[in-house]
């Protein structure tokens, strides 16, 4: 008999010819799940009451989570300001201008924190207004005069950076608008992204502005479009701060005359201002500053005291 054959004879049986064992076993298999039963039922009422209490512990936490994050930002802040008052308290200087603690693009805030000392003296009588805030520590021109114990205002349009804003710079007030000549008009965000670096910001309320810069760098793009609130600096300046402010950075890509021309500088003289004036090259190169925020800034009384590459800063001719 070959192999298949043998096989194939042991696959057929007669279920009737069955040995009396295999009845016993199943009889067996029957009576140990009736007796069995109720302490599966008890094991099944206790799994369903320990998932309900998980249920609730886990709502518990959440909410708890919820009250954390609210107040993790003061905590942040109050961390901060002790940053500074042991900085103050135990450094041989009052302020070392010339350390390297920079957050900026291009070591701005160094530049102006030389100012700041020479011109107003203490740190906490800064104020600041920060006209397209982005993050709030990368790249901030703002950050180094927190930390030291300024305060002033934020101004971000990408809802998708207030979170951050609000946890870092607690301190400051945060408002999520366009800046504009106007208030409270609705415009068209654009949100740039580019897989490196998120583009955020490159983002834009000018929509030439944005499609300059997709035609000049194929990796970036358009990846939303919002309406966002508009609100004026010198509405600003009326309800959140009642005078002028020390330092207003001002990066709106784009806009940039739009926003300076709408300042009342009879009313309001910022001591400093920090300017984007030069266009957006992807690769970055050189290029010559906006000659049309330079006329007028000069015009309107400000000296440009430095230019970074990237930003020009202008001091108030009056105060040098």
């Amino acid at each position: 008999m070959s192999n298949l054959d043998a096989l194939k004879e042991r696959a057929e049986i007669n279920p009737y010819l069955q040995p009396p064992s295999g009845f016993f076993k199943r009889m067996v298999r029957k009576l140990a799940f009736w007796s069995a039963r109720p302490a599966f039922d008890k094991q099944t009422m206790f799994n369903n009451a320990v998932a309900d209490a998980l249920k609730h512990h886990v709502g518990e936490l959440e909410n708890i989570q919820n009250i954390s994050n609210e107040h993790l930002g003061k905590l942040q802040a109050k961390i901060d300001r002790l940053d500074e008052l042991e900085f103050n308290l135990f450094s041989e200087k009052e302020e070392n201008i010339f350390d390297t603690d920079t957050y900026s693009q291009s070591g701005e805030d160094k530049i102006v924190s030389f100012l700041i000392k020479s011109i107003v003296g203490n740190m906490y009588d800064v104020t600041y207004l920060d006209l397209g805030a982005n993050h709030a520590k990368m790249g901030s021109n703002t950050y180094l005069f927190y930390k030291r114990g300024a305060r002033g205002v934020l101004v971000e349009a990408n809802p998708a950076l207030i979170p951050e804003l609000k946890f870092y710079r607690n301190g400051d007030i945060i408002l999520n608008n366009c800046v504009s000549d106007k208030n409270g008009d609705k415009v068209k965000f654009y949100v740039m992204g580019t897989g490196l670096f998120g583009g955020y910001g490159l983002s834009t309320a000018d929509k030439a502005t944005a499609d300059e810069i997709v035609a000049k760098n194929p990796d970036m793009k358009i990846t939303e479009v919002l309406d966002i609130e508009t609100v004026s600096v010198n509405s600003i300046i009326d309800f959140y701060l009642g005078k002028a402010p020390v330092l207003v950075s001002l990066d709106i890509e784009g806009l940039e005359m739009q926003i300076l021309q709408s300042i009342d500088f009879e009313k309001y003289r910022p001591l400093i201002f920090i300017i984007e004036t030069v266009p957006y090259t992807f690769p970055y190169k050189i290029c010559e500053k906006n000659a049309e925020i330079i006329n007028f800034m000069e015009k309107s009384g400000y000296h440009e005291y430095a230019f970074t590459g990237i930003n020009s800063i202008f001091v108030d001719s009056k105060a040098l």
